[in-house]
């Protein structure tokens, strides 16, 4: 009898033990990183806190990335100020129309500006890009 209660004794200890390790998941998916700058946000900020006239309103505050991180563009005054011209880096400056755009940090680097124009080709967001 004393072997079958050191028997069911440690089969229950075993089988608490491998319940209650934990599982890691490796999905790439959780080291990225998405950051996004709401435009409509940023500007209502800029424009009651009296610190810019009404013909400046530009979102310069410089944002902090890492490898795998995404940075999305998004708002009502993207579509309303549409066609907008992107011009990321050294690249060759795009035309965008809509609500939101995205950039993979992997082709951003350290010190490039993210800059967006209206269709008028007022800059309203000139944004430098810091990697840490």
């Amino acid at each position: 009898m004393k072997k079958y209660i050191i028997a069911i004794l440690f089969l229950f200890t075993l089988t608490s033990c491998v319940n209650n390790t934990p599982i890691i998941s490796t999905d790439s998916n959780q080291t990225t990183k998405k950051i996004i700058i709401n435009i409509d946000e940023e500007l209502e900020l800029l424009e009651s806190t009296g610190l810019r006239d009404d013909e400046v309103n530009v979102v310069e505050e410089p944002i902090y990335i890492g490898d795998n991180d995404e940075v999305s563009f998004k708002g009502n005054a993207m579509k309303q100020k549409s066609p907008l011209k992107i011009k990321v880096g050294n690249r060759e400056e795009i035309q965008f129309n809509g609500y939101s755009y995205t950039i993979k940090t992997m082709e951003l680097k350290n010190g490039d500006f993210i800059t967006i124009k209206d269709k008028n080709g007022n800059v309203f967001v000139d944004i430098e890009v810091m990697t840490h």
